[in-house]
């Protein structure tokens, strides 16, 4: 298996953006990048139950492939890193080596003909709803003409409810055989957005 512990800052110092811990998001970015190497995303999941006892509960997630288990992500339980001595924000990374190393042979597509649509919303919901059950929802909402959801912000603090937190992505959509009008974006985003508040206990943000 693959193992690796990160902690510390998420870059190096530098004098244009300011310095931040790294968090989950960043080996859960780590993962992704290793994932798409496979060919196949969306055989892979998170989830945030039955984790075991050494992460921490609401920072740490089940990596699954095919809803199989292979692997753990989050940070390391405050009790473990007191007792090892470690600071408060050790995250490990933990997957299977034979999923990560499966990948598919390339097949080739049609260029499509048609180009694709962005549209970008931002939701506000409860703060353990993690984001592959979002990905998931959408996904499964939107099913052929979601090409693409980007996750490209995540915030929590002053002007978000506590215990809730605000996530933003970008929906790329495009249909194989006709180019998709405003309307029917719109109405992708409508039916995403109800699909999140049905459940994900999400509200749009303005």
């Amino acid at each position: 298996s693959l193992a690796t512990v990160a902690s510390g800052t998420a870059r190096a110092e530098q004098w244009g953006e300011p310095s931040r811990a790294l968090d989950f998001y960043d080996l859960k970015g780590d993962l992704d990048a290793m994932i798409a190497w496979g060919g196949e995303p969306r055989r892979w999941s998170l989830q945030t139950d039955e984790l075991p006892g050494w992460l921490h509960p609401g920072r740490s997630a089940r990596v699954l492939r095919d809803g199989v288990t292979v692997g753990h992500l989050g940070a390391l339980h405050p009790q473990l890193a007191k007792a090892l001595d470690l600071g408060p924000d050790v995250h490990v990374l933990e997957v299977a080596l034979e999923p990560l190393l499966a990948r598919r042979m390339p097949q080739a597509r049609a260029v499509p003909r048609h180009p694709s649509v962005r549209r970008d919303i931002a939701v506000e919901l409860p703060e353990q709803v993690s984001w592959s059950r979002i990905e998931q929802t959408v996904r499964g909402t939107l099913g052929e003409l979601l090409k693409e959801v980007r996750l490209f912000d995540r915030y929590s603090g002053k002007g978000v409810e506590n215990g809730r937190k605000s996530v933003a992505m970008g929906l790329i959509l495009q249909d194989a055989s006709r180019t998709l009008t405003d309307d029917d974006a719109d109405r992708c985003v409508r039916d995403a957005v109800a699909a999140l508040e049905k459940t994900c206990m999400a509200r749009l943000r303005g």
